[in-house]
């Protein structure tokens, strides 16, 4: 028995209801899935293997553009991959990884995101610091904000602190 079958549902159930992407990404954080959970695709391994193998288009033109949708939820699945955050990883690079044209990303992190990559980056990696704060709670700090690719702790705390409303060692004791 799969025990993702709720969570799948209920995001199918969403994406049924047609809202506006950025009323999407208001009410749900990120198209019609949050961004940062650990997920399960609501594709199954078939369709994901076919759209992988699909030839990448090069050209940048308004006919070979790729949907807001599909860039979702390549980017939904490149994150639930849980990617190692500890290496820097350029604009280009994650393009190349999702198979999307880099000006395509650029436009969807603009248009539909309202922010820039490296602002999505940066929040990428305290999303992941969060969860690791609670999944391992012997873990030194220090050793969260390398793990997560912020190896300037004083730096990694007022962003945290900026970003949740609370330090690292309050979330983790569950004080937010």
């Amino acid at each position: 028995m799969n025990n993702h079958l709720p969570a799948i549902r209920l995001r199918r159930m969403i994406s049924y209801l047609k809202l506006p992407v950025s009323l999407n990404i208001f009410l749900f954080g990120f198209a019609n899935r949050p961004l940062f959970e650990r997920h399960v695709p609501i594709v199954d391994e078939k369709t994901a293997r076919e759209a992988a193998e699909k030839p990448r288009k090069t050209e940048d033109t308004p006919g070979n553009r790729v949907s807001v949708d599909s860039i979702s939820l390549a980017l939904d699945m490149w994150v639930g991959s849980m990617p190692d955050l500890r290496y820097e990883f350029s604009l280009e690079q994650l393009a190349d990884s999702i198979n999307v044209c880099k000006n395509e990303l650029l436009r969807y992190f603009q248009m539909y995101l309202h922010m820039d990559f490296r602002v999505w980056k940066s929040r990428l990696r305290l999303e992941r610091a969060a969860l690791m704060l609670l999944e391992y709670p012997s873990m030194m700090i220090s050793d969260i904000c390398k793990a997560v690719g912020m190896p300037n702790v004083s730096n990694f705390h007022r962003q945290f602190r900026k970003y949740k409303n609370c330090t690292p060692k309050q979330w983790r004791l569950g004080r937010t």
